[in-house]
C-alpha cells in the first residue's frame, strides 16, 4: 500500500542534504501517536531474517513545484509532496490518520503542513516493468580484506548487482510472509542512471538513481515495490515507481 503526501508552506523551505533523517523521524513520531506498539517494534525489532531485521517501509524524498541548489542543501517551493510505502497496510493506515489528525510536521526550523493524503492505485506488474527511483537505491556486499570484512557498495553494472537485489528480496519475503517465493529471481537492468554519495546519520552512503527495467518473478517485484529495492528502506532508499515503458 502506497501513499502520497502533499505538504504545503506559505513560502519556500530549507532543508540540508541529511534531511531525509527528518523525513523517518517524522514517520516514527506519527506512528507513535496513532499506533505506540506498532512504532516501538518497528523501531527497536524489526521482522528477524536470520540476524538481519526488516522494517518492510519505505519513503521517497521530497518533490518540490520548484527546488534550488545551494552548497548546505536545498530550497523547496511547495506544493511538496512525498510517498510513503509499506506491503503492511496496518503501517501506512496508521500514518495517514496520524498526518490527517495533526496536519503540522516539523523539518527542523522549517514548519510545513500536510493538505492531503491521497492512496495511490495498487501496483499489478506485468514483466518486464520500467521503474524510476523516487528515492536512490543501495546494493552493498561484504568482502574479506587482510582478515577484516569490508563493505563494498555496487554499482548497477556489476553483475552482482541483480544477484544481491533478489537475495534481499527474498529475505523481505520471509519476513513478510514466512517463506521465500521458490525460484523466484529479479533482475534490474539500468537504462540511465547516475551515482550518488549521502551522508545519513553521519555514515557515507554510496546510492544509484535512475530508470531501471525489473524482469522476474511478479510477486517480488511487487515486494521490492511496496517495501523498497536494495538496503536502508525506512530510512528514506530505494522506493520506485512505474513509467511507461517504450520499446526501443
Amino acid at each position: 500500500m502506497r501513499i502520497r503526501v502533499i505538504l504545503q508552506a506559505d513560502r519556500p523551505i530549507w532543508v540540508p542534504w541529511h534531511y531525509p533523517e527528518w523525513l523517518q523521524g517524522v514517520i516514527y513520531e506519527a506512528l507513535k501517536r496513532s499506533a505506540p506498539k506498532l512504532a516501538s517494534y518497528l523501531h527497536s525489532e524489526g521482522f528477524k531474517v536470520g540476524s538481519r531485521r526488516y522494517k518492510l517501509m519505505t519513503f521517497s524524498w521530497l518533490f518540490a513545484r520548484s527546488t534550488t541548489r545551494h552548497d548546505t542543501g536545498l530550497s523547496l517551493g511547495p506544493p511538496i509532496k512525498w510517498w510513503i510505502s509499506s506491503p503492511l497496510m496496518a503501517v501506512i493506515e496508521a500514518l495517514a490518520e496520524a498526518l490527517l489528525t495533526h496536519p503540522e510536521v516539523t523539518l527542523g526550523r522549517e514548519k510545513v503542513c500536510v493538505e492531503k493524503v491521497l492512496v495511490e492505485p495498487p501496483f499489478q506488474p506485468m514483466a518486464p516493468v520500467l521503474l524510476e527511483t523516487l528515492s536512490p537505491i543501495v546494493v552493498s556486499t561484504g568482502t574479506v580484506e587482510k582478515g577484516n570484512m569490508r563493505k563494498i557498495f555496487l554499482s548497477p553494472e556489476d553483475e552482482r548487482f541483480s544477484e544481491v537485489i533478489t537475495e534481499n528480496l527474498q529475505n523481505k519475503s520471509k519476513a513478510f510472509s514466512g517463506a521465500e517465493v521458490p525460484g523466484g529471481r529479479v533482475t534490474l537492468l539500468p537504462l540511465k542512471y547516475r551515482s550518488r554519495l549521502v551522508t545519513i546519520h553521519g555514515t557515507k552512503v554510496k546510492c544509484y538513481e535512475g530508470i531501471f527495467k525489473a524482469n522476474g518473478d511478479l510477486e517480488l517485484i511487487k515486494l521490492g515495490y511496496e517495501a523498497g529495492f536494495g538496503e536502508r528502506n525506512s530510512q528514506g532508499f530505494g522506493m520506485m515507481k512505474t513509467v511507461n515503458f517504450r520499446s526501443p
